[in-house]
């Protein structure tokens, strides 16, 4: 498990009922081409010099007995949105009516 999971692991093992599952690895480019050919931040957070998030959490946006939401973000604090968080993690219980995606 990643470092960057553990301060939440416990509450959300304590919150759910479900198995918890997350990522081996989290992307943190931070650059998108723009149309000038030089590439940009699309968040507006501190970055390293080549182009990565300085800093990396995650908060749990939700937790209940049947599913989990986690938020990726790159500041401390972070309000959610579009504002400094760049990813999303999700888990659920699926019964056999559920319907797929």
């Amino acid at each position: 498990m990643l470092p960057l999971f553990q301060p939440v692991l416990t509450q959300l093992q304590e919150q759910t009922q479900i198995p918890v599952v997350l990522p081996t690895w989290v992307p943190t480019d931070a650059l998108v081409p723009s149309p000038d050919d030089k590439p940009q931040p699309y968040i507006d957070v501190p970055l390293t010099r080549d182009g990565h998030f300085q800093q990396v959490s995650v908060s749990i946006t939700t937790s209940t007995r049947g599913a989990y939401e986690l938020s990726l973000n790159a500041a401390p604090n972070c309000p959610g949105a579009f504002h400094c968080s760049f990813g999303l993690l999700a888990g659920q219980q699926v019964y056999r009516d559920t319907p797929s995606i």
